[in-house]
């Protein structure tokens, strides 16, 4: 892996690899946020909160409710599952690029904060 020069002091610079794992967690928590949460909801609407109804006299009344009806369904847990594990791979693989580059940009930080000043603030 090569490193590209940043464009700006500051930038989030992810090289070939981070970008590849990048773009693939992306990928993953796309359809983990539209199309399996999508089926979920539908299957909600459909069945869930129809069943909730019956045995409670309404659907569920809140996100608690809709949480305690929906906890034993597969889909919901799968959904659930997805959600937790791909925020923490998009966490971890932004953690891979910052470890790299976060000496590199600590140094230009503290080489724009000691160089002498310049320039004059006119009100």
């Amino acid at each position: 892996m090569t490193e590209s020069p940043p464009a700006q002091p500051f930038d989030f610079t992810p090289v070939h690899d981070e970008m590849a794992r990048l773009n693939f967690v992306g990928a993953l928590k796309k359809y983990v946020n539209f199309t399996v949460e999508a089926a979920f909801q539908d299957r909600f609407d459909k069945e869930i909160a129809p069943a909730h109804a019956r045995a409670h006299g309404q659907p569920p009344a809140n996100r608690k409710e809709a949480g305690a009806a929906s906890a034993a369904d597969p889909l919901f847990q799968l959904w659930a599952s997805l959600t937790w594990h791909s925020q923490n791979m998009m966490w971890d693989t932004v953690q891979q690029t910052t470890d790299r580059i976060i000496d590199d940009r600590v140094a230009t930080f503290r080489a724009i904060r000691d160089r002498p000043a310049s320039g004059a603030v006119c009100t």
